[in-house]
């Protein structure tokens, strides 16, 4: 029996150490996709201080101008949302590790008096019932652990994604103020150069009072783009984990889109990478495991078998068993809720399915519309902008355009290039997704993008015919 004993104990710490070498292999896994998809590999971050290298090199990060990919790594490394998506990957390692493990042998005592002798019996029991369904158990927690694996990889593409895109939201942003200020000095000196003139008496008041009220939009568009700013810097530093009051470096300009769009994945490989899609099909599978499980310890009766050992004078040693006899509870209502959750994951499976498809042909569209109108405005308006705005100069070098034409024209100019910046700004944000997309994760690609705020208003100075 003591022979019977120690195999026992090394079979169990063999299971126990190759389930524990399942869930590292997992986290692994799941860090070798990240890095993949991202450029940067997280790392699990158990009792980290201020000098670890994740730290320092989110320091040295912070202390250079901010871009794209730095925005991803500072957020990788440092989010406490990575720590927790990693952390429940390893809750699920250690379930499936769980699993893989023997039931311990069970020691039964009992005591009794005979002929006024007291008298002990000991019993050694061993949990069959347990071994018979420790199958169906490992089948569910691996797809567990499968599905968990799935989720913390979507999971950390979409925190790499939320940092990207709230850099891009803050980097225009920044790129928005500029241009509203530059717009707010022009209407400046439009309502300056009006009140001279009116009270030269060279313009009525109508201009006059076009004018202030152009200024005056200018202010309140600049304080917007300020405000707008502000608000995408503290959901940047949300976004990178940082702390809300945390001063930010500068942020390098949003690079021009390239000439090209990129091509975006075939609705076939998006759904075949999906990795939502691939967590949901393996928590069906963890269902159907947890149904059989269920339906295997309706029927199967509680058993224990082992040896008992009497002590005394002469000691007594035999078999020993118990048996639980299912004749009230044989678990239908266990059954019956394992088949419904079976079928609430297929049905979640589909739904899947369906929202990666939508999200491929919304962000398809989205990249399309975005590039074809940075190109409009970039090779079309803006350039034609540009060279309205000179040769109006000419015509007003040769008297033939008022000083107000010019003043518009130039916030025209503004405007067109406020709306390239905006533009410049979609691209970059349905190009993350559509990265994003590529790499597995599930986002929500609603139709239609957030914007930030009306461009500025032209004000509408008259124009005039020639200067005086």
């Amino acid at each position: 029996m003591r022979l019977h004993l120690r195999w026992a104990l090394a079979t169990g710490l063999l299971l126990a150490a190759g389930c524990g070498a399942a869930g590292g292999a997992a986290l692994d896994t799941t860090l070798d996709h990240v890095d993949k998809a991202t450029g940067v590999r997280p790392s699990w971050r158990v009792g980290a201080g201020p000098g670890d290298d994740a730290t320092l090199r989110v320091r040295a990060l912070l202390a250079e101008p901010l871009g794209g990919d730095g925005a991803v790594e500072v957020a990788l490394r440092l989010h406490p949302e990575v720590q927790a998506a990693l952390a429940e990957l390893l809750v699920a390692g250690g379930a499936a590790r769980q699993a893989g493990a023997w039931p311990n042998p069970e020691l039964d005592l009992h005591s009794l008096v005979r002929d006024d002798k007291f008298f002990v019996e000991v019993g050694i029991l061993f949990d069959v019932s347990m071994l018979l369904q420790r199958g169906p158990g490992q089948d569910q927690a691996g797809a567990a652990l499968g599905a968990a694996r799935m989720r913390a990889a979507a999971q950390l593409v979409r925190v790499a994604l939320r940092a990207r895109l709230a850099y891009v939201d803050a980097a225009a942003a920044e790129a928005r103020l500029a241009q509203r200020a530059q717009a707010r000095a022009a209407s400046a000196a439009g309502d300056e150069l009006a009140r001279a003139l009116a009270q030269a008496g060279n313009v009525d008041e109508l201009v006059r009072l076009r004018a202030r009220v152009a200024a005056a939009e200018a202010v309140l568009a600049e304080e917007d783009a300020a405000r707008i700013r502000d608000e995408a810097m503290i959901a940047l530093r949300l976004a990178l984990g940082l702390d809300p009051d945390r001063a930010m470096p500068a942020l390098v300009r949003l690079p021009t889109p390239p000439p090209e769009a990129p091509a975006p994945p075939a609705a076939t490989a998006t759904a075949e990478a999906s990795l939502d899609l691939q967590a949901a099909r393996a928590e069906v599978e963890a269902a159907e495991a947890a149904r059989v499980l269920a339906t295997r310890r309706a029927w199967l009766p509680h058993l224990r078998v082992g040896a008992l050992v009497e002590p005394g004078d002469t000691w007594g040693v035999g078999p020993a068993g118990s048996l639980t006899l299912p004749l009230f509870d044989r678990g239908g209502g266990r059954r019956a809720a394992a088949a419904a959750e079976v079928a609430r994951r297929r049905h979640q499976a589909e739904a899947v399915g369906g929202q990666v498809a939508a999200s491929a042909r919304v962000v398809l569209a989205r990249v399309r519309a975005a590039h074809r109108r940075v190109g409009v405005l970039r090779e079309q308006i803006v350039p034609e902008r540009r060279r309205l705005l000179e040769e109006a100069v000419k015509q007003y070098n040769a008297m033939n355009v008022d000083a107000f034409g010019l003043l518009l024209l130039r916030r025209e100019l503004a405007l067109a290039e406020e709306q390239l910046a905006e533009a410049t700004r979609q691209y970059w944000r349905a190009d993350a997704e559509r990265a994003a997309l590529a790499a597995g994760a599930l986002i929500e690609a609603q139709p239609g993008a957030a914007s930030m705020g009306p461009p500025a208003g032209d004000g509408g100075a008259a124009r005039g015919g020639g200067h005086d």
